[in-house]
């Protein structure tokens, strides 16, 4: 296995659309990822978590700042710095127990696992945020080399999958999906949005067996019914890492009767909403209903744009 995120401390992950946004919208979304990461420095405590010891938000605060820069102002630097020292804290460890579970009817099981879904979510997240932030020489652990597979999944541009690395925080991380649909995410939903990202999440399927994922989602689109996967921005960061990663960034419909292929603009689309929905404080900083876990994940699919 190629244990790709030692190399990220330097440079996290990398924006791969399927080419760039038109030169206003990506100016527009620059402009828009600096006012929000300049929102959630502002807006994080001394102790470096944000929210009221939100570790989701905390751990995708940290990633969003870091972002694909290779070299990080000052500020923003101190900012993932402190943030990784708290999710390393025994003070994260206690916040796990203000976190409330669902109830009993609401847990479900994936692969023999039973998961209580929002305290393995924010354990999952708060996991990889420590492998991708952390130093490399930090980097070792009897659980490395799961978490460097599901974080090179997640955050690496060229990804080599152990396909015997065990599936248990991969399963953490699916069952935020299983939120959004009430469905289990190892059946058969017919969501295509959802249906394309679990078939992805190890590594994409062969180019006959991805095509017709590809075209179900862009007939979504292309229809303007993408739902909660452009209103809800972590969800939209499911999706558009997962189309990223599985075709660079490409949805196209079938083939019209004249052979031409049509080529779905999902990245304008999206990254036009969340540009346009950003709120401007009274300092000319950006956030997302002034909510610290909105703002970070918004900021993150930004930088998938």
């Amino acid at each position: 296995m190629v244990l790709a995120c030692g190399s990220l401390a330097a440079a996290p992950f990398l924006r791969i659309g399927s080419g760039p946004l038109n030169t206003s919208v990506q100016n527009e979304r620059d402009a828009a990822l600096d006012r929000a990461t300049a929102w959630l420095v502002a807006h994080q405590s001394p102790e470096g978590f944000w929210g009221n010891s939100n570790v989701v938000a905390t751990a995708v605060a940290a990633l969003a700042i870091r972002g694909d820069r290779e070299d990080l102002p000052k500020a923003d630097a101190e900012a993932v710095e402190k943030a990784v020292m708290w999710l390393k804290s025994s003070a994260c460890n206690n916040a796990f127990y203000t976190i409330q579970p669902l109830p009993q009817e609401s847990h479900f099981r994936i692969n023999g696992f039973i998961f209580n879904t929002p305290r393995n979510r924010a354990r999952a997240w708060r996991r990889l945020a420590s492998v991708v932030l952390a130093p490399p020489e930090t980097n070792v652990s009897t659980n490395g080399n799961v978490l460097r597979g599901v974080c090179s999944f997640v955050f690496e541009r060229q990804t080599v999958f152990d396909e015997q690395v065990s599936s248990r925080l991969a399963d953490a991380l699916h069952i935020r999906l299983a939120d959004w649909h009430d469905v289990e995410v190892c059946g058969s939903p017919g969501d295509p949005a959802l249906a394309f990202i679990v078939a992805t999440f190890v590594k994409p399927p062969p180019p006959a067996e991805l095509k017709p994922l590809v075209e179900s989602l862009a007939k979504v689109w292309s229809d303007g019914e993408p739902g909660v996967w452009l209103d809800n921005p972590e969800a939209a960061w499911w999706l558009a890492r997962s189309i990223n990663r599985a075709t660079g960034g490409n949805l196209t419909l079938p083939p019209e009767a004249n052979g031409n292929v049509v080529d779905v603009n999902w990245r304008g689309i999206m990254a036009g909403k969340w540009i346009n929905s950003q709120r401007i404080d009274d300092v000319g900083n950006g956030h997302w209903d002034g909510d610290a876990e909105k703002t970070a994940f918004a900021a993150l699919l930004l930088n998938e744009m």
